[in-house]
């Protein structure tokens, strides 16, 4: 076993040809596992997940970690591989015994990489973190190894000039050997960090693929950078805003046996925190729909947060002026849920019908403000009426007297509604201040997007504050396979 500090950089054998290519390395190798990780799956569903991970080797003030596990626990990886048989085999001769390797032997991005020489000692996770050195952001590749001496042996053959050091079982890799001496003189590391600790518990579940990123470096950094752009373009603007951005960013990947959901969060992101009217009620609101439609987008319960961030940002308010759109129009306009729905039109080979839904707290008062906007911004009084209708709490908006017609008649189908539907209900399974759903089983044929190779049933996002963990935002994408 090697030494945590010992590198197999070999600096009396230099190689023009081979220092040019190896500048490529890292990118080609992450390329190439996240190319795999489809395929890769099927391998290792026997096997047990746990070990060492890369943030156990990293130091504990990382800025940021992006990760593949490809050894997760069983039950992620049950899941993985009950997800994958779903899709018709589109590789040709994939071989399970080996399947990065007959995937990337079809893979250009990687062809310059020989997989019989890798596969020895490469292991199952791979990650790419961003280490501060010197007030710089280095990147560092992390890369779980089986055969040490294997691994030894190929570097030392086709990049011996690369910067390299083993601690554990991982290798990493940097441009830089002072930034492997940094994190190899780390007194702890990043999964002793208390902030990364609780946004990965917060984030949930077994991930396969994650990304944490602590803001306020990478902000500082991007201050600087943007600064000098700015400055050799001839403008000066003033950073205050990314100059004092800070909180963290988490996202987390994993799969059911029929859908993969990516969740992220947000940790005290916004300077005041994150700020809701009230609880977001879209799962009942999209609920009550009828269960043959196309899609939805549903905002509520951050209408006046909202409307008060649109009013400080001094060029939306000089848009909205030059609109005829007043503070109390906007307020009347978001004062209650808003969904832009895309209905089914049953005829042959039509387009979707597109019609606005608003449920606002005083609709005679939405109306007159809507009927003023539009009016200001080219819509004759007397068209006022075929494109917006007010029917009880509702006021319906289209973009003409079909659509709007279309539309209405839609919704009051009675087809079932949505709340009933298994598609629905295993894709968008949280509520969320901004909430979309989209049955991608009905709308990518009217697309005219083949399908056959990929049975996708639904789309599901929904944002919003997580009420159990204050300044938290939480983002919840799950894409769904077709229910049998």
């Amino acid at each position: 076993m090697m030494d945590q500090s010992e590198s197999v950089v070999n600096p009396e054998q230099p190689s023009i040809t081979k220092k040019r290519f190896s500048a490529r390395l890292i990118g080609l190798i992450v390329g190439g596992i996240t190319f795999a990780i489809a395929g890769v799956a099927i391998s290792f569903a026997l096997l047990s997940g746990g070990g060492n991970q890369p943030e156990d080797v990293l130091p504990r003030d990382t800025v940021a970690l992006a990760k593949i596990d490809l050894n997760p626990r069983i039950g992620q990886r049950i899941n993985l591989v009950r997800f994958l048989t779903k899709f018709p085999k589109t590789i040709k001769n994939f071989n399970e015994e080996d399947p990065i390797g007959s995937i990337l032997g079809q893979s250009s991005v990687t062809s310059e990489l020989d997989w019989a020489e890798i596969k020895p000692w490469i292991g199952n996770r791979y990650a790419v973190a961003l280490v501060e050195s010197s007030g710089n952001l280095n990147p560092v590749l992390v890369i779980s190894i089986k055969d040490p001496e294997e691994m030894k042996y190929f570097f030392n053959k086709n990049y011996p000039e690369l910067n390299t050091a083993v601690i554990l079982d991982y290798l990493l890799i940097s441009e830089n050997k002072s930034v492997l001496n940094v994190i190899t003189s780390a007194p702890s590391h990043l999964a002793d960090n208390d902030d990364y600790k609780s946004d990965m518990k917060t984030l949930g579940g077994d991930q396969i693929a994650s990304i944490w990123v602590n803001v306020k470096p990478v902000a500082k950094f991007a201050e600087n950078y943007i600064a000098d752009y700015l400055y050799n373009q001839g403008f000066q603007q003033d950073l205050e805003p990314v100059r004092n951005t800070k909180g963290r960013i988490a996202v987390g990947m994993h799969f059911t046996s029929d859908t993969f959901v990516t969740d992220l969060i947000t940790v005290n992101l916004a300077a005041d925190g994150t700020k809701v009217d009230a609880q977001s009620k879209s799962l009942e609101l999209i609920g009550d729909l009828p269960q043959d439609l196309l899609g939805v987008l549903s905002i509520d319960g951050i209408g006046k947060s909202l409307s008060d961030s649109i009013l400080k940002n001094s060029l939306v308010l000089e848009l909205l002026n030059n609109m005829g759109i007043s503070q109390d129009d906007l307020n009347s306009l978001l004062d209650g849920p808003v969904a832009l729905i895309a209905a089914n039109d049953i005829r042959i080979n039509s387009d979707p019908t597109f019609v606005i839904r608003m449920e606002p707290v005083n609709p005679a008062q939405t109306l007159v403000a809507l009927q003023k906007i539009l009016s200001r911004n080219g819509i004759y009084q007397s068209d006022l009426d075929s494109i917006i209708a007010a029917e009880g709490k509702y006021i319906y908006l289209a973009a003409d007297s079909e659509s709007l017609q279309r539309g209405i008649t839609s919704l009051k189908s009675g087809n079932g509604q949505l709340r009933d539907d298994p598609q629905f209900k295993k894709t968008l399974t949280e509520p969320g201040n901004l909430s979309l759903y989209v049955n991608l089983d009905r709308l990518l044929p009217k697309l005219k997007v083949d399908t056959k190779a990929a049975p996708l049933g639904g789309l599901g996002i929904s944002v919003g504050a997580d009420s159990q963990h204050p300044g938290v935002s939480r983002t919840k994408i799950t894409l769904s396979l077709k229910s049998n």
